[in-house]
């Protein structure tokens, strides 16, 4: 497929798998683009309740400019995922197809099934409240095992163990921490810089990466209180950030409009007092005397 199609070209490789026409090429000579809103209406009228969920402008400002129209996702569990494509200079509907193939539409299925698109919002907010619920079961589960089975550490194994606390330092801490530079990426990075979306997953990675390194040269003791506080800081800085970079911010929403990102810079508020408050936790249990264990008393009637 790579030959084929181009070498990482995931659009062309899911256009074939979803039998849909191949693409138009630009052809280099200059023509001016159809309004996107002659398209949109026409679009809209065909695909009657299911609406618009994204529309992709190829070649612009070639003859063989090409706009492609993808239907939303309902919130039934199937739908036929039709992708309409307009010839982007006289408007013609070049082709409407909808998802054909069985094992693409049990992979759109399982996406359905696993973003819950078919529930209301309070059912959304218990499948969140039960993810947040496991993730925390996993991690306590898994630092209490750790500390068990480093009370019976057997000397010769003393890298492995090393590598454990490491690793689990980075699961659990610079996971969060990745994601915060994601975050930070999509809101820093120039808009005009080539594969600006690549770039944020390369972010997202090096911030990883870097929660990796951090413990191995700083320490796992001192690095859980460290990355707490500074994931707790990364995340309260996002929404301060958003008000120098985008021109919808936390100072100016529109309760109805901005409902959503409103709702999302509180939980960003939230994570980051969340993380602080961890880091709070570690300092204490770091800085408490240490407690010396008693003396058993004897039995009553026993003379030492």
């Amino acid at each position: 497929m790579g030959d084929e199609y181009g070498r990482w070209d995931r659009r062309s490789f899911f256009s074939a798998f979803s039998d849909q026409a191949p693409a138009l090429k630009a052809s280099g000579e200059k023509a001016q683009l159809l309004p996107l809103g002659d398209i949109y209406n026409s679009a809209k009228a065909q695909l009657g309740h299911a609406g618009i969920g994204s529309i992709i402008v190829s070649n612009p400002g070639d003859s063989n400019a090409m706009v492609e129209v993808y239907e939303n996702a309902t919130e039934e569990l199937t739908s036929d995922y039709r992708t309409l494509r307009y010839h982007g200079v006289t408007g013609e509907l070049l082709h409407d197809s909808g998802v054909t193939n069985a094992a693409e539409q049990t992979r759109r299925t399982m996406i359905s099934l696993h973003a819950g698109r078919f529930a209301d919002t309070s059912l959304r907010w218990l499948y969140f409240l039960s993810g947040i619920m496991g993730t925390a079961m996993v991690g306590t589960g898994l630092l209490l095992w750790s500390n068990k089975r480093k009370q019976k550490m057997n000397p010769r194994f003393r890298i492995g163990y090393k590598i454990m606390d490491v690793t689990n330092l980075a699961s659990i801490i610079g996971l969060p921490l990745a994601i915060s530079g994601y975050f930070a990426a999509n809101r820093l990075l120039p808009l005009q810089l080539e594969s600006r979306a690549e770039w944020e997953i390369h972010c997202f990675f090096i911030v990883w990466l870097m929660a990796f390194v951090y413990p191995i040269l700083r320490g796992c003791k001192h690095s859980w209180q460290e990355l707490s506080f500074i994931t707790g800081v990364s995340y309260l800085a996002l929404p301060v950030i958003s008000i120098f970079t985008t021109s919808r911010h936390i100072l100016n929403y529109q309760f109805e409009r901005d409902a959503t990102l409103l709702f999302m810079d509180l939980l960003l508020f939230f994570t980051g007092g969340l993380f602080i408050y961890i880091a709070h936790i570690v300092w204490r249990k770091g800085h408490e005397p240490a407690v010396t264990a008693r003396p058993k008393r004897p039995p009553r009637g026993v003379v030492q």
